[in-house]
């Protein structure tokens, strides 16, 4: 992030007073100082933004690294940028979380390093330079679901040499997407993407180790073809009714590393055709269309060989109706007061996330569709609940007696399917701090609840530290492990074997209703 105007601690203050300070809240003076960790020194000139909801302060550190900003009680972000200089997370970020405490003063850290370097060509399979080639490099980090996949950080193009120069990684292991300019075919050849050093999967690619401030120089990586594969499609219309005229809409997306969708427009005859040039590998092709009953969808899912031709029969149905209700179990005055309306229930596709429903409730609980989308018949689909009651959990969400908040929901037919929401109270507290070894707080740390109880399922909470090192969790009651990093890779902690790795290293707690609990944690360092 660039920042134009470097401003004295003193006009820095009175900024920051007048962009956060507006709301009248009780707040703190944060100091920031940016060190380098190569040296173990402050480092000076370093551009800072500070963020707070919409509001944003830009400042630079001073000659021993320093500034200071007077803020508002919540959550804030800083994030840290000098040329040559990265963050010390997996991802190259130099960002530090925290949420600022009522009042006091806090001092805050963001530590940077000497950025890594990676050098290197890219040629054709005879040797030759690619100009403008893209070179992608990627850490492997996790979804929204915990299943781990690449993160792309800022690509380069290769020059007339099909030469590269990536000059702003993280210290770690690095991947490399290569993709060429522009489709080439020839003969029903490709010039397919590739991961270094040229290959077509990227469970097959090799990574490259990086050190701050030090340049790795890899192999030539090598754009080689491959026979195109292609699909014969035939579009079943199966709900009875034609569709409104141009509402029909196709679409297909190679699922590695989720791949953008191409549409298939201004076709008359749309019942049956063919796609070619198909690089090998999943693909997800998606029907579409109105009719005067509402929407029709059909998804299948197919594999593409090389130098081959797969036929494939997509049915389309009318989309499957979604109902349901939200209910407080009662009996203890949380579930009588609460209320029903805005919680929001999401099912999202497992292998497609294009393909989702969402509806919410209303003040008598009923759940009513929000925006579009649709169910189909035949797939699988993941849970998730938002914007649950204060004070409240979700007990289940049950289709006939089965709790599908687990296992996700299976849509076996066109049958509507109805669904409870069973909301639960009151919640269980638990308060504490985290250290580091020294014994002193370590604010903005990740800090992660994991439930023991199978099944549940494997759903975490986490939060970060107060500007202090305390946090607090108020959560359903059940047994959980309690672990505190200074960071991770993003969306780490949501998956079950990263989390059992430094199991070793949690804090047991049972949780009940109402009760509140406290602990002292002591950070990991990844």
């Amino acid at each position: 992030m660039s920042i134009k105007q470097a401003l004295s601690i003193a006009s820095v203050a009175s900024v920051a007073m007048l962009a956060l300070g507006l709301q009248g809240l009780a707040g703190q003076d944060l100091s920031v100082t940016t060190m380098d960790v190569g040296t173990g020194e402050p480092l000076a000139n370093v551009g800072v933004s500070i963020q707070q909801g919409d509001r944003v302060v830009r400042v630079r550190t001073d000659d021993a690294g320093q500034a200071t900003v007077a803020l508002a009680v919540g959550e804030t972000v800083i994030h840290a940028e000098r040329a040559g200089y990265v963050g010390r997370k997996s991802n190259g970020d130099a960002e530090v979380r925290v949420r600022i405490a009522k009042e006091g003063q806090s001092a805050v850290s963001v530590e940077l390093v000497r950025a890594a370097i990676i050098e290197g060509r890219v040629l054709d399979a005879v040797g030759r330079p690619i100009e403008g080639a893209q070179v992608a490099p990627f850490v492997l980090a996790y979804d929204e679901t915990g299943r781990q996949g690449p993160e792309y950080l800022d690509a380069v193009q290769t020059n007339d040499l099909g030469r590269f120069r990536l000059n702003r990684l993280p210290e770690g292991e690095i991947g490399l997407r290569v993709e060429p300019a522009r489709e080439t075919v020839s003969s029903g050849h490709l010039i397919a993407p590739m991961f270094f050093p040229g290959e077509l999967s990227i469970e097959r690619a090799e990574l490259v180790v990086t050190r701050s401030g030090s340049t790795v120089r890899v192999p030539d990586t090598i754009l080689r073809s491959v026979t195109g594969g292609a699909v014969s499609l035939r579009i079943v219309n199966e709900t009875s009714e034609a569709p409104i005229p141009d509402s029909v809409e196709l679409s297909y997306r190679r699922l590695a590393e989720g791949g953008t969708p191409r549409w298939l427009t201004g076709r008359q005859e749309w019942e049956q055709f063919r796609v070619e040039r198909l690089l090998p590998g999943q693909y997800s092709f998606t029907v579409s269309f109105a009719t005067p009953s509402g929407i029709a969808k059909g998804v299948q899912v197919v594999t593409v060989p090389s130098a081959g031709e797969v036929s494939l029969i997509i049915p389309v149905r009318a989309e499957v109706e979604v109902r349901g209700r939200v209910v407080a179990m009662g009996g203890n005055g949380v579930a009588d007061a609460v209320s029903l309306s805005g919680l929001t229930l999401r099912l999202v596709d497992r292998e497609d996330v294009r393909i989702h429903r969402t509806l919410i409730s209303d003040e008598a609980g009923a759940l009513t569709p929000l925006g579009t989308g649709a169910l189909v018949e035949g797939r699988r689909y993941r849970v998730e609940i938002g914007a649950v009651p204060e004070g409240m959990y979700v007990a289940g969400v049950f289709q006939d007696d089965d709790d599908i908040l687990p296992t996700g929901l299976n849509v076996t037919s066109q049958a509507a399917v109805v669904l409870e929401i069973a909301l639960a109270g009151p919640l269980g507290v638990v308060q504490g701090i985290v250290r580091d070894a020294s014994g002193r707080p370590v604010p903005g740390a990740v800090v992660v609840l994991a439930p023991f109880e199978p099944r549940a399922g494997y759903r975490v909470e986490a939060v970060r530290t107060w500007s202090d090192g305390s946090f607090e969790f108020r959560s359903r009651p059940g047994e959980y492990g309690l672990l505190s990093w200074r960071d991770v890779p993003s969306n780490a902690y949501l998956n079950p074997e990263f989390v059992a790795r430094y199991s070793r290293k949690s804090v047991g707690i049972e949780l009940r209703p109402a009760e509140r609990l406290s602990a002292t944690l002591e950070i990991i360092e990844y």
